[in-house]
């Protein structure tokens, strides 16, 4: 199955889903709480980096969407959100090692020793720079659309880590 014209707009709503995560979650990967959240929210923002890794710098497989599609079937899209030249420096092999340490049982995981998560830590600002461009590169009703999307998330999170802990909670689960 091949990516058409037509399902761009349909994508729209993925991608919001995507781009909000990712900021969410890398706004809050250093928030006090415990080791276990901590760790969740890890993951689930590597997970979304991994996706939108794919999106902005990987080849395409299958049905796979990625930003060459806006390009080839949006030519407005196309002047203004250029390719880029490679991968950024130091990132060969980024995606394969999320898909072997995230989403697989591989023998990979103890065989082979895989990045801290500061090593991806450095290209979140250039994954949050690549969003701001694709959304400003977005023929107008598209963006309109992506706008619109995300603040549906904006809203349902609003609240989401500004809620007060309980003193059970700041004091490691003892009353």
């Amino acid at each position: 199955m091949k990516i058409t014209p037509d399902d761009l707009p349909k994508a729209i709503p993925h991608l919001a889903f995507e781009f909000f995560h990712f900021s969410f979650y890398s706004r809050h990967l250093k928030d006090r709480c415990s080791t276990a959240v901590r760790q969740a929210v890890g993951y689930t923002l590597l997970l979304h980096f991994r996706v939108l890794w794919d999106f902005f710098y990987e080849e395409p497989r299958s049905d796979d969407c990625g930003v060459g599609h806006f390009r080839k079937f949006l030519p407005e899209f196309a002047a203004a959100f250029p390719a880029e030249n490679g991968k950024p420096a130091g990132a060969r092999g980024l995606s394969k090692n999320l898909n072997k340490c995230l989403v697989h049982m591989s023998a990979e995981r103890w065989r082979k020793p895989r990045p801290w998560m500061d090593f991806y830590i450095g290209y979140f600002a250039g994954i949050e720079t690549r969003i701001a461009q694709f959304r400003e590169a977005l023929p107008a009703e598209l963006q309109k659309s992506l706008i619109k999307e995300m603040a549906i998330f904006e809203s349902r999170y609003q609240d989401a880590c500004n809620q007060p802990r309980s003193p059970k909670e700041e004091n490691g689960g003892v009353s």
